[in-house]
């Protein structure tokens, strides 16, 4: 494992607030997603893209000394979003959030030689949903990120059972799960992930949310 990055900064931003960021961020999860995992995803021109990456959609670029060292995707959910748009076989319908409460994140991945930086990318997802005053996280997931989650202490609420959500680039089966991070439950856990962000992590919000935060202050 290489060291922890001395300075490490989370940017939350949509497409227009810094469009060569996401630019960097698409080429981030080609790489790590479809090169690496072997996904299989849309890219082109060494991107990777989807019909959720709107002027809307928003964006966590975690920085780690200056470079790019893990990301996350945040759709709000009274819009389309990925596991109940894309995957609606994983849960019943009525399982999924359509309210402006809930936040999907996707696209969450570390650089594979910064995985010392996985809890920070953990305390800026948390720090993103206390700024959107978010009450749960939806995500879908594969068996073995549920299963991180738990070691870390993060409570998850299941929509549905596990089930085929495609296969890799190898051929192998990728089993998902749907469900969510529900904020209310993670109290004693937030307290040590909150204090991260405040004493390690510099978060940055450049997003039409952040900008009216910062004026109404």
């Amino acid at each position: 494992m290489r060291d922890t990055p001395k300075e490490t900064k989370a940017i939350l931003f949509r497409q227009a607030d810094r469009p060569q960021l996401y630019r960097e961020v698409a080429q981030f999860r080609k790489a790590l997603f479809s090169d690496q995992l072997g996904w299989i995803l849309n890219t082109e021109n060494g991107l990777e893209r989807d019909e959720f990456d709107t002027d809307m959609t928003e964006y966590c670029a975690l920085l780690g000394d200056g470079e790019l060292r893990g990301c996350f995707r945040a759709i709000r959910c009274d819009r389309p979003y990925l596991v109940r748009d894309a995957f609606p076989g994983l849960a019943p319908a009525e399982a999924f959030p359509a309210d402006v409460t809930a936040w999907e994140i996707s696209r969450f991945g570390i650089h594979p030689e910064s995985s010392g930086l996985a809890i920070s990318l953990y305390a800026a997802m948390f720090d993103f949903a206390e700024r959107r005053g978010a009450r749960a996280l939806p995500a879908l997931v594969d068996l073995r990120h549920e299963r991180f989650l738990q070691r870390l202490g993060i409570k998850t609420r299941r929509y549905g059972e596990p089930r085929p959500v495609g296969r890799d680039v190898r051929g192998r089966v990728i089993f998902g799960v749907a469900g969510e991070i529900p904020i209310h439950e993670q109290r004693r856990r937030l307290g040590m992930l909150f204090s991260v962000p405040r004493s390690l992590l510099e978060v940055t919000d450049e997003t039409t949310f952040g900008r009216l935060d910062r004026v109404s202050a």
